[in-house]
């Protein structure tokens, strides 16, 4: 039901050069998401990953664009924009993953290109002109769909996908309610919706709540205070998210705008009992094993979180199989298989 790329295996791209077997895969910064799919496709093909920040990576692209089979691009970025550009000037396809906020329309923030006329031109043409979009969610490829005024005939639908020999409950829960956010920006942190995280932590101040990711110096730009309930910890390495998954209870995103959040799918698959806004694919992700809420709604996210605690624990454990069954990290390494490269065998 959620796998469109099985429409498209018949390769209806003439102009992809088969077959195929390097692959300059670019990103603007380092995600576990992005590392997977890097780990993914060097399963398979020669993968070379260029972070791509400023002026300066453009001459590293145009090197390996010209030395590489084919490009592939995590986000609708100017940088996607180069990567097809090029690819149209070496006569080589170019692939685009679409991941949330990089198409999403955020009311009331300046994030990503529609903000920006210039932007939502080039990335626009971008997304017309790329041998082929991967959105991970519906919703982004109707986001897609709207920003670059296009028939779709090059988008083809690809979830995420997560290891469920990764991330694997361990023992009782804590009444902890966690959030997991990286934000390098005033912008991010209201897409990410901390200022509401904030807001309802306000709200139950006898409750838990761990934000991991964001440093304490950039949650100062948001000028509200921290409330005492909320620990803050910065940073850190992908193998000690687990316990941080393990102990919660409950996992919360509040986003203004997601694709198919990663992080809620990790700690679904942990045993933690999801609260997320319905944006994007989180009520893809979440379905009838957690709590959605509107977004931008703090007294709702309030009840649904009170919801949660008071849930039995079980709820968790029906989260992770949810997320067993519907993404398992083969589908999605199958699919990029089959869509990079049809024609190997």
């Amino acid at each position: 039901m959620y796998l469109h790329w099985q429409s498209k295996l018949s390769n209806p791209f003439p102009d992809a050069r088969l077959p195929l077997r390097s692959i300059l895969f670019t990103s603007s910064f380092t995600s576990t998401f992005i590392l997977d799919d890097l780990t993914l496709l060097r399963r398979r093909f020669e993968v070379d990953h260029l972070l791509t920040r400023g002026v300066r990576s453009l001459p590293a692209m145009v090197r390996g664009v010209r030395s590489h089979d084919a490009t592939y691009t995590w986000f609708a970025s100017l940088y996607a924009v180069v990567a097809v550009a090029l690819a149209q000037v070496f006569g080589k396809p170019s692939y685009i993953v679409v991941g949330g906020a990089d198409v999403m329309r955020v009311g009331g923030v300046r994030y990503g290109p529609w903000h920006s006329p210039v932007k939502r031109l080039l990335v626009g043409w971008a997304l017309r002109h790329a041998t082929l979009v991967m959105p991970v969610a519906e919703a982004l490829k109707d986001a897609a769909l709207r920003l670059a005024d296009s028939s779709g005939a090059n988008m083809a639908v690809v979830p995420t996908g997560y290891d469920e020999n990764l991330w694997v409950p361990a023992g009782p829960k804590e009444r902890t309610i966690l959030c997991l956010a990286g934000c390098e920006s005033y912008e991010r942190l209201l897409v990410k919706g901390i200022d509401i995280l904030f807001a309802a932590a306000g709200s139950l101040p006898d409750e838990r709540f761990i934000l991991v990711g964001t440093e304490r110096e950039m949650l100062d730009l948001l000028h509200t205070p921290i409330p005492p309930n909320v620990r803050i910890a910065p940073p850190v390495q992908r193998n000690a998210l687990a316990s941080f998954y393990q102990r919660s209870k409950v996992y919360v995103q509040p986003s203004r705008s997601e694709g198919l959040p990663n992080a809620v799918c990790e700690a679904m698959l942990s045993g933690c009992i999801p609260v997320g806004s319905d944006v994007g694919g989180m009520g893809l992700a979440i379905g009838a094993t957690g709590f959605l809420v509107p977004p931008d709604r703090p007294e709702c996210l309030v009840d649904a979180l009170r919801s949660a605690l008071n849930a039995p624990d079980e709820l968790g454990l029906q989260a992770r199989e949810r997320i067993c069954a519907l993404f398992p990290v083969e589908r999605r390494r199958e699919a990029l298989e089959c869509l990079l490269d049809p024609g190997r065998t």
